[in-house]
């Protein structure tokens, strides 16, 4: 299980000792098929290039010992799907569909053909979904995990459509269990392979427009025929971050959507529709932002990337107002952190979003403020813990807001930061 070359050799060294042993009648039992398999995965694992070389070693061995009459080692299905993985790992997706044609093996072989699909979906050809669907035609006992494994190999090839067919392999599926009661049930899991592959998408606006259609989709699916597919918090995760990215007004009423469910959003969710909202420059989007990240604290679910957004808003539109907000966010921040939440921690982002909104026009009281802020970033700065750089940008703005407050309280710590600067060799 490690998943390297020496662990897979040292399980092989192990097992040849132990069937060399029984073969000379040290030791009994002899080892059986589940060693081999055993042995088979740790060589699928190992993510050498020899890897597959050597499975298929194991397996001619456990061939050869069932030739001669050993009854405990037989080849089976797990054998083989361990074999196959191998290969397809290393994207030999030719030598997999030759093992599934050509290895007999007792038993359901619905789990071989599984492997197969898989090794297509991830080789990410552009004909993966088709060759998914020939081997689909081909089963007697299709299950589950097959219909995922053909969803991802239409997802994952490389083609501008992936997405379309995802979605239209799906819709057939849904639609003939709707029809025939097939035994393959629509599920989230299943939706939410679609829901990947058209957040991938390269057209942003059809994206979000079918991602939104899905979610409704699975909700119909869910009320009206019982089905698992109601929508929970990571289906919402998707459709969310994608109308971030074209309409904020929409990805809102999602996050709303969500809250009335009494579920809490993603914060990669909430964070994708502040960033959003960051690049636009209008008032409504200071509003719409600064009532996020207010439902953010409420929920437990703010974050430093929520808070510096925020800031970073709040400083395209300065006023005594938003003054008063990013002092009050700031302080909130810092207050939690000492509380022990660490993901609220100020950064040295943080604090320069902080810097410039005080810069243009700074009062003695700014002064004092930037004062403060220079000892927090010198202290994030040497805090071994921490990944940020109080770097020469930051240096500058403290000593520009110092240099514009034109008092003696502001040219005698200017005068000591910048004799810091010098011992610490900024220049």
């Amino acid at each position: 299980r490690v998943g390297d070359y020496g662990a897979a050799k040292a399980a092989e060294d192990i097992l040849l000792r132990y069937s060399e042993r029984h073969m000379q009648g040290l030791v009994s039992p002899g080892p059986e098929t589940m060693s081999f398999n055993i042995v088979m995965k740790a060589w699928s694992n190992s993510r050498d290039e020899k890897g597959p070389d050597r499975a298929m070693e194991i397996y001619a061995l456990m061939e050869k010992l069932h030739a001669e009459g050993h009854e405990h080692v037989n080849p089976d299905s797990i054998s083989l799907i361990a074999l196959m993985t191998a290969y397809g790992a290393k994207g030999d997706v030719d030598m997999v569909e030759k093992l599934l044609r050509e290895t007999d093996v007792e038993g359901d072989k619905t789990n071989c053909y599984n492997s197969a699909i898989a090794a297509h979906a991830k080789s990410g050809n552009a004909e993966a979904g088709d060759h998914a669907e020939r081997l689909l035609a081909m089963m007697d006992n299709a299950d589950d995990t097959t219909h995922l494994a053909v969803l991802n190999a239409h997802a994952r090839a490389n083609r501008l459509d992936s997405a379309a067919r995802t979605e239209d392999f799906l819709g057939r599926s849904v639609e003939s269990y709707l029809k025939y009661k097939t035994d393959i049930r629509p599920n989230r899991k299943l939706f939410h392979v679609v829901l990947k592959a058209w957040k991938d998408h390269a057209n942003v606006q059809e994206a979000a427009e079918r991602s939104l259609a899905l979610l409704r989709d699975m909700q119909g699916l869910a009320n009206e025929w019982q089905l698992q597919t109601r929508p929970d918090v990571s289906t919402y995760s998707f459709v969310i971050e994608l109308w971030a990215r074209v309409d904020t007004e929409k990805a809102g009423e999602l996050l709303k959507e969500v809250e009335a469910r009494n579920d809490v959003p993603f914060v990669r969710s909430y964070n994708a529709v502040l960033e959003a909202l960051s690049r636009q420059d209008t008032r409504k989007s200071l509003v719409h932002a600064i009532n996020i990240l207010d439902q953010m604290e409420k929920n437990g679910a703010a974050n430093t990337y929520g808070y510096n957004f925020v800031f970073y808003i709040l400083n395209k539109h300065r006023s005594e107002q938003s003054k008063a907000k990013i002092t009050e966010y700031l302080e909130t921040m810092e207050h939690k952190f000492r509380d022990g939440d660490k993901k609220v921690r100020p950064n040295m982002r943080t604090y320069t979003n902080m810097l410039n909104f005080i810069s243009l026009e700074p009062s003695e009281h700014d002064a004092r403020t930037a004062c403060s802020i220079f000892d927090r970033m010198t202290r994030l700065h040497h805090d071994p813990q921490s990944n940020g750089t109080f770097d020469m940008v930051g240096h500058t703005i403290i000593l520009m807001i110092l240099s514009r407050t034109r008092s003696p309280y502001a040219a005698e710590k200017a005068t000591e930061i910048f004799d810091y600067m010098l011992s610490e060799n900024y220049h």
